[in-house]
């Protein structure tokens, strides 16, 4: 088992893959672990469901196994031998950072999205949270990435907060350890309608 894979890499590299097509691949990728599988999958498919996009978000918020990481740490260290090492905080910002930047419909997204517990909610919005702030005060700060890594735009963000809230919000409302979160939340998409309208009234 796994004998393939970097063959399977190299073909989703290729662009000649379908995810629609081929629907058990992400299944595979997802049940093993096979982050290199899943980030080819996220860079070079544009037909990932929101169930696939969920399913992924999961298993990198919660469930990858220590040895997924450390395999893709090795992988990266490789490919990229002046990058510094990646710890495994920055492989899971890389892969939530490729899912929130896969095209997905807001309803559908919001229905799979409920099948994730509070827990795992919460988790997804503090990301979501951390960008946003990114994209304020800290938007400098340079961060390690492998190659073909980028920050999710200000859209993408807005509308994984915003679905994220819609499918969770009752639930969040109901955790008091989430309270403080909603608050921190609430400010930040505050603050950056506020300077979005103030860049748009400078533009006339």
């Amino acid at each position: 088992e796994g004998r393939l894979d970097p063959a399977l890499v190299e073909l989703v590299r290729s662009g000649a893959v379908s995810a629609a097509a081929e629907p058990g691949l992400v299944s595979y990728a997802i049940a093993g672990g096979r982050l290199q599988l899943l980030e080819a999958l996220f860079t070079k498919t544009k037909d990932l469901s929101e169930r696939d996009l969920v399913r992924a978000l999961r298993l990198i918020l919660v469930k990858v196994s220590k040895a997924s990481l450390d395999e893709f740490v090795t992988v990266v260290a490789a490919r990229e031998p002046d990058l510094p090492v990646l710890d495994h905080d920055t492989v899971r910002r890389h892969f939530l950072d490729a899912i929130m930047r896969c095209p997905c419909d807001h309803t559908i997204l919001v229905r799979e999205l409920r099948r994730m517990n509070v827990k795992e909610a919460a988790r997804l919005l503090r990301y979501c949270h951390s960008l946003l702030k990114m994209m304020g005060v800290a938007a400098n700060v340079k961060l390690p990435r492998p190659q073909g890594s980028f920050t999710p735009s200000i859209s993408n963000v807005i509308e994984w907060t915003g679905s994220v809230l819609d499918a969770h919000m009752t639930s969040l409302v109901l955790a008091p350890d989430c309270h403080g979160l909603l608050k921190e939340v609430w400010s930040s998409v505050r603050a950056e309608a506020g300077l979005t309208g103030a860049m748009l009234a400078l533009d006339g």
